[in-house]
Order: structure tokens, then sequence, then C-alpha cells
């Protein structure tokens, strides 16, 4: 981990290639963008992989994180990640669910989150359709902030009727966008 109070905890790597891990120089970055902000905020990690970027919010004072990812591989790891950097477990839940039937879960439990981290496979199709649930569903708090990382050789498309790109980072091949919901006015 790069900070928090799991700092310097090193996570298990998957060990197969279909899992791919956010690079740590994209998460510290991304981390200490979101630095302030993260205290206390829900923080959802949908295609979750290792963990890796709910458990740097858990370790930087996220009062919730939902992991949700349809590989159980990808579970069993980010429990692992958990179980290892010994997060509380009254601060974290963990789903193995595509991200349709997870985003339905958040529904119904009523959930609405500050940030929501999506990391799809890079050439998913249906990106646009996954963020337009997300807005439609009403997934996001008021400022709620939803970080979509992609790679430049497959950038996303997304609605600009429902959603204003308020950042952009690239690092190398590989990007992230912060999106907020329009406010109608």
């Amino acid at each position: 981990m790069i900070s928090g109070s799991a700092k310097g905890k090193k996570l298990f790597s998957p060990k197969d290639a279909a899992i791919r891990p956010t690079s740590d120089r994209v998460k510290e970055s991304i981390f200490n963008i979101l630095s302030f902000q993260l205290r206390g905020c829900i923080f959802v990690d949908l295609f979750c992989g290792s963990g890796a970027m709910g458990i740097e919010a858990l370790s930087r004072g996220s009062e919730m994180v939902y992991f949700f990812d349809a590989s159980r591989d990808s579970i069993q790891l980010t429990q692992k990640n958990l179980e290892h950097c010994g997060l509380p477990r009254d601060k974290y839940s963990i789903g193995q669910a595509d991200h349709k039937t997870a985003l339905e879960a958040l529904k119904r439990k009523k959930i609405q989150a500050d940030f929501i981290y999506l990391d799809p496979p890079y050439a998913m199709e249906g990106q646009d359709k996954l963020l337009e649930s997300i807005v439609d569903m009403d997934l996001l708090t008021d400022d709620g902030i939803i970080l979509l990382e992609f790679d430049y050789s497959h950038a996303p498309v997304y609605d600009e009727s429902f959603l204003d790109q308020i950042d952009e980072r690239k690092y190398g091949r590989t990007g992230v966008l912060f999106l907020r919901k329009k406010v109608m006015t």
C-alpha cells in the first residue's frame, strides 16, 4: 500500500494474466488527487481485480468500500489482500457479480457512493451504458465522482448530456477520466 493504515503492506499479485491490477504509479497519482476527500466516504471498486484500489481507499480512511468482480479468482485474491492488510471487516463488502448485477445490488441497498472506480476490461463494449446505468440508478452522491480507467487504444465514449468530465489524467497508455453527473438546471 502507498499510504494510510496499511502503508508498506505488499499486496498479493494475480497469477492469472486476465487480472490486470492498476499500476502503482496510477494508483498513487489518483489517491494523491483524492486524498482529502476520502475520509468518511463510500467507495465502490467495480471490476476490483486484486482489490488494490478499494484497499487503498480503506487504508486512507474511507468509511465503507464495496468490492465487486465477476471472477471468483479476483474475489478470492481481494479477500486474501484485505486479510493480509488487517483492515476492519465491518468497513468493506465483497461480492462476486458481473457489473450489472453489482449495480443492481447497490441500488437495492440504496447505496450512494462518493467514488465509483471502474477498471473494466479495456476492450469491453457497452462502457457508455455502464456509465449511464450508474447515473440512472442514482448510485452517486450529488458530488460523487466516477473514475474510469482506460487504455488510449480503447478510449471510452460517454453521453455528455448526463456526465461532465472534470479531469483526465494520462499515464503512458493508461488514462483515467474523472466524471461527475451533470447538474440539471
